[in-house]
């Protein structure tokens, strides 16, 4: 019998059997990476700042004839509440934008922060997205919105001191006796800004595989592409020609199959 070279049908065998395989064996969902501890202190720190917006007391004022002894942002919500008769007294216009500004950095520190919490918690897959969540940017875009807040509310301090300072009368009340003091909503912000910050701790400093767990080498991107064939595939792959070098095995004389089983056998292994 003549020494023949599997024919081409067997040959592409592997197709048929990377037909029959089921779907869930080639293709793996990818798995999420969600951050359990950074969720649960990025949902403390938005209501951390919820609670700073709606808190009365931000500001603590003495020295001058004003009707509020605190100020909170709330108060400058609406547009022309500065140009209330008790109101006057108490800010100056310039020190109004600031704490205007201070309202609209809370608002987009909220956001942000928000994003970075549906990011933790869920864990999408989406390269981008990942890489947003593995690097915590909302939280670091929060720490530094944090921080301007708590910068500009220094700014506001250091504006209504100098305005109480100009109206106060000297004689009867010193300058000592002037005081602009942070109080609950300054701080609320600042221990936010702190939880943003462990929230980038967590995110950065956790251990990420370089490659990702369900990488198997492209493997399954190989044999997706085999998985929707024709059904004239296999036909035609039989009725290409044989390749060369599979005649040069086919057409051997009839002695060789005899010349090899007379071949003596090989020695016993010894170790």
């Amino acid at each position: 019998m003549p020494f023949v070279f599997p024919s081409m049908s067997r040959r592409y065998g592997r197709l048929n059997s990377l037909q029959s395989l089921p779907r869930s064996r080639r293709i793996r969902p990818k798995q999420r990476e969600r951050n359990i501890v950074a969720a649960i202190l990025g949902m403390i720190a938005i209501a951390t700042l919820a609670t700073a917006l709606a808190e009365p007391r931000w500001l603590y004022l003495h020295g001058l004839k004003c009707e509020y002894k605190y100020l909170g942002l709330y108060m400058f919500f609406s547009i022309g509440s500065e140009s209330d008769p008790g109101m006057e007294l108490c800010v100056t216009h310039e020190a109004v934008k600031i704490i205007r500004a201070i309202i609209s950095l809370c608002f987009i520190s909220i956001a942000v922060s928000l994003f970075a919490f549906i990011l933790d918690t869920f864990g999408p897959t989406a390269y981008y997205l990942k890489l947003l969540r593995r690097h915590a940017v909302g939280n670091i875009i929060a720490v530094i919105l944090c921080a301007a807040i708590n910068g500009f509310c220094y700014w506001v301090t250091a504006l209504l001191e100098a305005n109480i300072k100009e109206h106060v009368n000297l004689k009867k009340a010193p300058t000592s006796l002037v005081e602009v003091k942070f109080d609950i909503g300054f701080y609320l912000v600042a221990g936010a800004g702190g939880l943003s910050v462990i929230v980038v701790a967590t995110n950065m400093l956790r251990r990420y595989p370089i490659c990702d767990e369900n990488d198997d080498g492209g493997r399954d991107d190989w044999e997706n592409e085999f998985t929707d064939l024709p059904p004239t595939f296999e036909a035609s792959i039989q009725s290409l020609p044989a390749p060369p070098w599979e005649n040069e095995f086919t057409d051997l004389p009839p002695t060789f199959e005899a010349s090899i089983q007379s071949l003596p056998a090989p020695p016993a292994y010894t170790p």
